[in-house]
This record gives C-alpha cells, sequence and structure tokens, in this order.
C-alpha cells in the first residue's frame, strides 16, 4: 500500500524494511509499533471517537425457550454427545481429544441455531492419533474457534495479524505464514521456528510437531464445526432463535438498519428465509478473500 500510495520514502521498500520490519524482527515491538502508527496516522483517512460522537454500547441478552418437539430433539442430541465426550476424555491424545469434544459441542450449538432443522448426525470420533500436518490442520482450526492464538515464544497474537493480512502493514506478514504446533497444542509462530531444527515444546517429554499453515480470518472446515449440510431449509416453521430474531427486528423503528452475524451459513440460510416471509429487504454477503468454503 506505500508503494501504491507513493509515500516517501516508505515507497521504497528498503527505508520500509529498515525503519520498521528489522526493529520488530529484533525484538524492539514497542519501537516498531510506535513508528507503524505513526505511519498509519499520517497517511489513513479515518474518524475516531474522539471526533465522531457514538451512541453508548448497551449488549442485550435474551434467554430463549425451545418448543416441544425442538426441547426434544435437543435432549435427544445431547444425550449421544455426552456419550461421545467421555469416549474422547478415555483417549490418549490431547489434541484428538480437544478436537472430538469442541466438534461434540458444536453439534448442540446449532441444534439450539436450528432447532428441529438441524438433522440428527453420527459424528465418529477420529481413530487415528498420528500427529501429522492434516491431524495438526485441523486441531489448529479447532484451536481457532475457542481462544486467542498465540505464540508460546514470543506470545504474539496471531490472530491480531489477520488485520494486515490483507490490508495496509501486510508487509509485516509473510505470504503464507505457517506455525508449528505441537501435540500439547502449543503454537510458535514462523519467526520463531529455527527452519534447520525440530523445535521443543518445552513439556517434559518433547511433543510431536507439524508445521502447517495459519491465515487469521480464514476457517478451514472440518475440525471446528460440522461439514456437510447442517440444515435443510424448508416449509417447516422457523427455528425458536431465528423467529425471535426476526421479531427483534420488526420491532425497530423504520430506517433502522441492521447486521446480523453467524459463523455457520445453515443459521444464515433461515436468517434469509425469515426475513422474506416477514417482507424485510436486506442484503446478503459473505467475508471476502476466503479460498474455503464457510462451515456449514
Amino acid at each position: 500500500m506505500c508503494e501504491f500510495l507513493r509515500v516517501y520514502p516508505y515507497d521504497n521498500r528498503e527505508y520500509f524494511e529498515k525503519d520498521i520490519i528489522h526493529p520488530w524482527r529484533s525484538g524492539d515491538e514497542e519501537e516498531a509499533i510506535s513508528r507503524m502508527k505513526r505511519l498509519v496516522d499520517s497517511i489513513l483517512l479515518r474518524r475516531t471517537q474522539g471526533v465522531v460522537e457514538l451512541p453508548p454500547r448497551t449488549d442485550l441478552e435474551y434467554t430463549l425457550k425451545f418448543n416441544q418437539y425442538e426441547r426434544e430433539h435437543y435432549n435427544m442430541v445431547e444425550s449421544s454427545v455426552a456419550s461421545k465426550i467421555d469416549a474422547a476424555i478415555s483417549g490418549s491424545s490431547v489434541a484428538t481429544t480437544f478436537t472430538s469434544i469442541i466438534q461434540q459441542i458444536n453439534e448442540l450449538r446449532l441444534v439450539c441455531n436450528l432447532g428441529t432443522h438441524r438433522r440428527a448426525r453420527n459424528i465418529t470420533l477420529p481413530r487415528s492419533v498420528i500427529w501429522d500436518q492434516r491431524t495438526a490442520q485441523k486441531a489448529l482450526a479447532t484451536l481457532a474457534t475457542t481462544e486467542t492464538v498465540a505464540c508460546a515464544r514470543c506470545t504474539l497474537d496471531l490472530d491480531a495479524t489477520s488485520m494486515v493480512n490483507y490490508g495496509l502493514g501486510s508487509e509485516l506478514v509473510s505470504p503464507n505464514p505457517t506455525v508449528c504446533l505441537f501435540s500439547c497444542l502449543k503454537v510458535i509462530c514462523s519467526s520463531c521456528v529455527d527452519p534447520y531444527r525440530n523445535d521443543p515444546c518445552g513439556c517434559l517429554l518433547s511433543c510431536p510437531s507439524a508445521r502447517v499453515p495459519y491465515n487469521p480470518g480464514i476457517t478451514y472446515s472440518g475440525a471446528s464445526s460440522p461439514s456437510g449440510p447442517a440444515c435443510e431449509v424448508d416449509d417447516e416453521p422457523l427455528p425458536t432463535e431465528i423467529k425471535a430474531l426476526v421479531s427483534d427486528l420488526l420491532k425497530q423503528p423504520e430506517g433502522t438498519k441492521s447486521i446480523v452475524f453467524s459463523f455457520w451459513t445453515s443459521t444464515l440460510d433461515l436468517v434469509q428465509k425469515g426475513l422474506s416471509e416477514s417482507l424485510i429487504t436486506y442484503t446478503r454477503d459473505h467475508l471476502p478473500n476466503q479460498p474455503f468454503n464457510r462451515p456449514q
């Protein structure tokens, strides 16, 4: 971006490397961040909260009750999930156990969203505990849905780099960031990984590791959520949660614009159906730069 805007002298990559990237890599993060902030402030057109008076933020939480059919369906799925979580806990692999439990919990989350539209599924536990790139990739995707992914060495918040991956400051991030993930779920970022030897995780007995790509903001299908069609959008009545959402939108003053977010496209499918039935105009959009399909 600096080259495109011809921001002197940082339209010359050598100056940017010298003044910002080199201090960052040499451990002087505070100075690098300070310089980056000054650069951004001088070229970025934005309005801060000191300039724009925004209304106070209000967080509202509502407790909804399933109808009879949804409650029966949830209880049936919950019983199956509980037994599978018990089976996963008895496993020998920490990462496999973690991935399996999150997958089962996500199944309950989907039932809460979709009600009886979420068909009962038979999710099998992974049989293989071999720690390879595929297993590590699934574990990393699951880890990213539950907490901040940070480097165990430099404590860098890898999720925070999502803003610079596709925008200003992308020079600070390698085009194909790779992290080292251990079976104990410790992560080492690409800057701290030694390319010439295997890094230890710090456990008493070093855990196996695998180097996998990690792109914050991109969701990998598989471990983080159930794969395959999550629901069937048919003539069945809308689930309780979607009904409550549509009802709340209808109560808003005329001219009010709202944004509805969901991790699952299947939830958005039912939201779209509810908006259409209530004659609420909408525009549906997806995140840009997504080489992978969003989870169902």
